[in-house]
């Protein structure tokens, strides 16, 4: 009994310590933190990429129509209302790319760095990325994440065709085995097959 309530009484501890707000000094060496290593453009710099690369031929209404003829209920691009079409397909496009609450990400970093770490600590790093040094690595991080983001883009775009090539394929296979079986049940029934809607 006595070492549950020892038990007890450490994770209340525990709890309470974490749970400590952080102090306006941790705060404010956490906001100039963040300000240093400009998260914000890194975001923006993202977003920028993204609009960057939507106009492809994915993105254009005109190849959809190509694909699927009734994508769009009828309308073509001769028709009166296409200009319509158009721009509500660009706000849909560029929807894409918004990432909700990111004007909130730098408060974010905030919050978490002012409690995860102490003030000396938040001091050294801010001193690091104030330096010549730690401006040229927020410069090639920000190089790098946008490379990562490019290449990941392209690399789950070819990783969705190929899943969606081996998806049908694999439906195609047990239509083919649904047939058969039809056939057979027929054939044994002496039934016509089921006509296919």
């Amino acid at each position: 009994m006595k070492k549950a309530a020892t038990f007890i009484a450490a994770m209340l501890l525990t709890t309470t310590v974490f749970s400590v707000e952080p102090s306006k000094e941790a705060l404010d060496v956490a906001t100039e933190l963040v300000s240093a290593m400009k998260i914000n453009e890194t975001i923006a710099g993202m977003r920028e990429q993204c609009d960057q690369a939507l106009p492809n031929a994915n993105w254009d209404p005109k190849r959809v129509l190509e694909r699927y003829p009734r994508a769009f209920n009828g309308l073509t691009p001769s028709s009166e209302f296409w200009p319509e079409v158009e721009d509500a397909y660009k706000t849909y496009r560029s929807a894409q790319c918004d990432l909700p609450g990111y004007e909130n990400f730098t408060q974010i970093a905030i919050s978490e760095y002012s409690r995860s770490l102490s003030v000396e600590q938040l001091k050294q790093l801010l001193k690091f990325y104030q330096s010549e040094s730690g401006k040229a690595f927020v410069l090639a991080s920000k190089k790098a994440n946008l490379e990562l983001q490019a290449k990941s883009s392209v690399l789950a775009i070819e990783h969705q065709k190929q899943s969606q090539s081996a998806f049908n394929e694999r439906l195609n296979a047990i239509y083919k085995k649904q047939e058969e079986s039809e056939a057979k049940s027929c054939k044994t029934n002496k039934q016509p097959p089921k006509k296919k809607r």
